[in-house]
């Protein structure tokens, strides 16, 4: 049986989740950060800027330019998908996530509205039907209002209460009012089925199948409960996904004797730390080092003590962070309006402060990224009795 210590699991991470070498040998082109996606598993994006930073952490040299291209022309996907969360993602990757949420959505809706799933899937459609074009959400939730008023007593008495029963609609794409993708809310939505008519129609266990091996390949090693929640699915089919990968899945123990499951590839017994996972990376808001895993395994790369300054249970928000050599050290955010900006980084305790001229590369590739000119960068001790909302 595998065991793996904290350093292993870390040093496995880091290979997965930055697969570039850092010697220019991979250029920073669209294929390559389309490669990207779909090597890291989709990415968490509830911030607009998320995906942008998240893969110029990745893939230095990614351009503002060539991700608004990607986003335009809808070879990066963002949608509400996986836990109902904002994900962007290849074109392949959401269609099995969507897959996976419509089927939770359904059953959400069916139990909070007591309504049979077959009604719920017509609305969902119908929804789905009226957004052939870009159309504002809340325009849309006016029209979804309509419909669940028309419908079933067990809906229409809840059409007042649309915004939240529609919350996480896999089904409907996002994207800004303009083309400023890395800092404008997603008050559009429109149909997938019309965007992306090509998508084929999963079923369910495929897709299922298709994610847990994704994310076994992103992120292992893992717990059930990390493929669980990523995912947002319950127990029983991410087994039967893992029961038909078969001799591809390892299993083996965590460092406190959990039982932990990874993937029979090339990376699965490598656990040496990765020359592209040192030096210094701006993570963004929700990185997948942090909400790829669930509960204690958000532990990989900080402190117990250390956690709740970067992520706030209270109004779930996660800040972004800065990861130093193979650890999440301190948060940044960026100051000013415009162009020009300041970034300012605060170090986590007992971390103490970076010299700024370590944060050389991780600036031009967040520059480069979302088009700014970082013109310093300030480096600080964590303020003494500060809490988590400092700097989100």
């Amino acid at each position: 049986m595998r065991r793996w210590s904290d350093d292993d699991l870390r040093s496995a991470t880091l290979r997965r989740q930055f697969p570039t070498r850092l010697d220019g040998s991979v250029q920073a082109t669209p294929a390559a950060v389309l490669d990207l996606v779909e090597t890291i598993a989709p990415i968490q994006s509830q911030v607009p800027r998320a995906p942008f930073a998240t893969i110029a952490a990745r893939l230095p040299g990614t351009t503002y330019a060539d991700l608004v291209e990607l986003f335009e022309g809808h070879r990066l996907v963002k949608a509400s998908t996986l836990r109902g969360t904002v994900f962007t993602s290849g074109r392949e990757q959401f269609g099995w996530s969507l897959r996976i949420a419509r089927e939770g959505r359904v059953e959400f809706l069916a139990a909070q509205t007591k309504v049979a799933p077959e009604e719920v899937r017509g609305l969902l459609t119908a929804i789905e039907a009226a957004a052939a074009e870009w159309r504002p959400w809340d325009d849309l939730l006016d029209h979804a209002r309509g419909l669940t008023a028309t419908g079933p007593p067990e809906l229409a008495q809840r059409a007042d209460q649309v915004r939240f029963l529609l919350w996480g609609q896999a089904g409907l794409l996002r994207r800004p009012p303009d083309t400023a993708w890395h800092k404008r809310t997603d008050v559009l939505r429109r149909s997938a089925a019309v965007v992306l008519p090509e998508l084929p129609a999963y079923a369910f266990d495929e897709a299922v199948l298709a994610m847990v091996e994704r994310h076994l390949r992103a992120y292992g090693p893992v717990t059930a409960d990390d493929l669980c929640f990523y995912l947002g699915l319950r127990k029983t089919p991410v087994r039967r996904a893992l029961a038909a990968l078969g001799e591809r899945v390892i299993t083996g123990e965590g460092p406190a004797g959990q039982p932990m499951l990874d993937l029979e590839d090339e990376l699965a017994g490598r656990v040496d730390p990765p020359e592209s996972g040192t030096g210094v990376h701006l993570l963004a808001e929700f990185d997948g080092l942090l909400m790829g895993y669930a509960g204690p395994g958000r532990l990989r790369f900080l402190t117990a003590e250390q956690l709740p300054l970067v992520w706030s249970t209270k109004n779930a928000v996660c800040a972004p962070m800065v990861l130093s050599e193979g650890r999440v050290v301190a948060r940044w955010k960026t100051v000013g309006t415009g162009r020009g900006v300041r970034l300012e980084v605060t170090m986590l305790p007992p971390h103490p402060p970076l010299p700024e001229v370590t944060f050389e590369r991780a600036v031009a590739s967040l520059e480069a990224v979302l088009d700014l000119e970082v013109r310093d960068v300030r480096v600080t001790d964590w303020p003494v009795g500060a809490d988590s909302s400092r700097g989100a």
